[in-house]
């Protein structure tokens, strides 16, 4: 028996505010017994939505430097910094993108949870992603596969 079974890694989940699926995949992973980073309830609190609300009005600029968008940057990216591994859930836009592809050129590992659209019509830079699936279930081992290389990189693959 594998002493490393159910080994907690520390997960940033990038995705979509819009995204349907991203609540069920954050309590999956939780409930696999990670330490999931859910940038929808940081802390355990409700994020404000605010991008929803740029009008266009103001400069990128002016919104990338608003109080609430400093905040919001800051907070992301600590636990960005903090995580193991990255899941991509697709579909997403670009600052989740810019998320993933932040961990792949960090060197850390990225797994993208897809719907069928998006393995149907593959995009050629996912290839840099440890997995590309459209199950959970698979994302799932795959990721205690990962914890168990973690913990112990000489641990086999029983």
């Amino acid at each position: 028996m594998n002493t490393f079974m159910g080994a907690r890694m520390k997960i940033y989940v990038a995705s979509s505010w819009r995204n349907l699926r991203y609540r069920s995949v954050v309590k999956a992973l939780v409930t696999a017994e990670h330490d999931v980073f859910d940038f929808r309830n940081p802390y355990g609190q409700p994020a404000v939505e605010f991008e929803k609300d740029f009008s266009g009005n103001c400069s990128y600029e002016d919104f990338l430097t608003s109080g609430q968008a400093v905040d919001a940057f800051r907070r992301d990216y600590e636990a960005m910094r903090g995580a193991d591994a990255c899941v991509l859930v697709l579909p997403s836009g670009r600052s989740s993108h810019l998320e993933a592809g932040w961990f792949i050129g960090g060197g850390r590992p990225c797994y993208i949870l897809a719907e069928r659209d998006a393995v149907e019509h593959p995009e050629l830079m996912y290839a840099m992603a440890k997995m590309v699936t459209p199950h959970l279930e698979n994302l799932i081992e795959a990721l205690e596969k990962e914890s168990r290389t973690q913990l112990c990189p000489a641990a086999d693959d029983d």
